[in-house]
């Protein structure tokens, strides 16, 4: 499969050529967090997670073990997963 114009990446400017076409779902996470109604402590490891705490971190200022902290981000997760199937079905 070709990839580029030309064999070397940065003479093709760096765009590849796909020669299938490829399926993405858009998915805006601030919005998609408002629409599935997570938990307040889903919503706040979420938030802590995008501003670049882990999971261990989160525990530590909750008082919780890590596996809980696992578990709400897990919850949250399906939640989003699922958000995010609906909006696709309806485009």
């Amino acid at each position: 499969m070709k990839v580029y114009e030309t064999d070397n990446p940065i003479t093709s400017n760096g765009v590849p050529i796909f020669e299938e076409p490829i399926i993405c779902t858009y998915m805006d996470l601030d919005n998609l967090i408002e629409k599935c109604k997570l938990t307040k402590m889903q919503s706040y490891v979420i938030e802590q997670l995008m501003h670049g705490y882990s999971q261990v971190d989160i525990a530590e200022d909750l008082k919780l073990s890590r596996a809980s902290v696992s578990m709400h981000f897990s919850g949250a997760v399906k939640r989003l997963i699922e958000a995010n199937n609906e909006c696709s079905r309806i485009w």
